[in-house]
């Protein structure tokens, strides 16, 4: 079974940040968080299960976060990767549905056209 990280690129992360994070644990292996933001905020992910936190001390540009969270994801065994913002959260059924479609179809790249919402 192919394991899963999230990865979330983060700049001066509002208030709803953690709930953000913990909506993704229960369905992915892993959670990867590089943050951008001059000040690091490693205290606001402590509680994330299965988190793995990486301050850049500043920004250091959306292309340069995913290419080094791309490759610790590698480093911690993961084999897929699904990006998300900062402020955007799973749903109950919606994560479970997509990832299920990825998992079934074992597909390199699995590009959704539909969301699923509560």
């Amino acid at each position: 079974m192919p394991m899963i990280c999230t990865i979330v690129v983060v700049f001066n992360p509002e208030v709803n940040f953690e709930g953000c994070l913990a909506s993704y644990y229960s369905s992915v292996d892993r959670v990867i968080v590089v943050d951008n933001s001059l000040l690091s905020n490693p205290d606001r992910v402590r509680k994330v299960v299965n988190c793995t936190y990486l301050s850049l001390g500043g920004n250091q540009g959306i292309a340069k976060s995913l290419n080094v969270s791309c490759e610790v994801a590698c480093q911690l065994g993961g084999s897929a990767v699904l990006l998300m913002d900062q402020d955007s959260r799973f749903s109950r059924s919606g994560a479970g549905a997509l990832l299920g479609v990825y998992r079934d179809m074992s597909c390199e790249l699995l590009l959704p056209s539909w969301l699923l919402f509560d």
